[in-house]
């Protein structure tokens, strides 16, 4: 039976789309927040220093033909940064920018120069820029991580309805469905899904019937063999033939069993049960009193249906003597009953996947038609019980029977 686990919130679809489509928009925000800044700067600061460069030249022309400095400028600044001081002995006119401030330098007659120092007036706009463009980011980037989350919501959840019908698909309910709608991929999934459960159930549905119709067609020239078989003498051929025959009839009921509880063809008819009583009369029914102990604890009577629920330890009680081994011991407490052998214990397998009729597991634990435990199963399973296999610590295999309320 296929088990559901808890989803790892790291692996979820979800989570990763999310963080994927955040990430994005974090990269995409910042790439473009960080290239608007970086030509804003360079455009504004350009301007700025052109108009530096206009206001020094004014400043040089005004020297050169009246005397005076303006406002603002001095002749020879020692304050000037030096690389400007530099390129102005050179001859050249130049801009020089420090921080918040904006120098700008050209050539006098002589050898010396003339100086403006101006506040930038672009050191307010780009804080201010820097601020927008930090806020509008952040805006862009909760949206995009909000849109993100709504549709790998979405995209999960129609996932996820996916993985539970295909579960309960595989646990057996087959006429679950998604009914999915849309063209999309998932929804595409979705019938895909729809499609492999009807031709399942179909085929599922035709096994059924084959099993059943060979049983039921078995059953006739079966019980001709039993009547011929009665008829023979008491030699050893005599007793092979009626063994196998014997044999090969429980076979064919066990089959009709299955084919039955598949079906839902009997009813269930509860009645309060004493369980140690119940167990005591299967014992002794197959002859098992002796060599079997038991252990009971007694409590309230159990609502159940007491022919299914003496199959199904009968048929524990098979399995045990047949491929376990003696001792067996079988305990009786409150509303669960245990069958535990000596033997090799189940196999992995046997444990993994539950009983599956025709295969018995391990060589170990003896040749049969492994029948008795899918029998014993199904029939749990019609009760709303619990059929636990566990190999325990101390040894051999166990088998527990937990009925509802346990």
């Amino acid at each position: 039976m296929p088990t559901l686990r808890r989803l790892d919130p790291r692996r979820s679809l979800r989570v990763r789309v999310a963080l994927s489509v955040a990430a994005l928009s974090i990269v995409l925000t910042a790439g473009i927040g960080l290239t608007v800044y970086t030509v804003t700067r360079h455009s504004v600061t350009e301007s700025a220093r052109h108009t530096a460069a206009d206001s020094v030249v004014v400043a040089a022309y005004v020297y050169n033909h009246t005397g005076q400095i303006v406002t603002g400028a001095a002749r020879d600044a020692p304050s000037a940064p030096a690389p400007l001081r530099g390129a102005v002995l050179e001859g050249l006119l130049g801009t020089y920018v420090t921080g918040s401030q904006i120098w700008a330098g050209t050539p006098l007659p002589g050898g010396a120069g003339i100086y403006v120092e101006t506040a930038n007036p672009n050191t307010h706009t780009l804080a201010t820029l820097r601020a927008t463009i930090l806020l509008v980011g952040v805006v862009a980037v909760f949206l995009a991580t909000g849109l993100g989350v709504l549709l790998a919501n979405g995209l999960s959840k129609e996932l996820r309805a996916a993985a539970t019908v295909a579960d309960r698909v595989a646990g057996g309910e087959l006429e679950a469905r998604i009914a999915a709608h849309g063209a999309d991929e998932v929804a595409r999934l979705g019938r895909a899904i729809d499609e492999m459960a009807v031709a399942l159930s179909e085929r599922i549905e035709r096994e059924r019937r084959f099993s059943a119709d060979v049983a039921h067609e078995l059953r006739t020239p079966l019980t001709a063999l039993v009547s011929a078989g009665a008829l023979l003498g008491q030699d050893r051929a005599a007793q092979i033939v009626r063994e196998r025959v014997g044999a090969l009839r429980a076979l064919v009921e066990d089959l009709l069993e299955i084919a039955r509880i598949e079906q839902g063809g009997e009813p269930l008819r509860l009645e309060p049960v004493d369980l140690p009583a119940l167990v005591r009369i299967t014992l002794e029914a197959r002859g098992a009193r002796d060599s079997v102990t038991l252990e009971q604890t007694d409590g309230e009577p159990v609502l159940t249906d007491p022919r299914r629920l003496e199959r199904i330890v009968a048929n524990l009680l098979d399995n045990a003597s047949r491929h376990g081994g003696t001792p067996i011991t079988v305990r009786v407490a409150d509303h669960t009953i245990t069958v535990q052998d000596s033997g090799p214990g189940f196999p992995a397998e046997l444990l993994h996947d539950g009983p599956v009729p025709f295969r018995t597991g391990a060589a170990e634990r003896g040749n049969g038609t492994g029948l008795g435990l899918t029998i014993a199963a199904a029939q749990a399973t019609v009760l709303g019980a619990r059929l636990q296999l566990e190999n325990p610590a101390s040894g051999g295999a166990q088998a527990s029977l937990v009925l509802p309320g346990g």
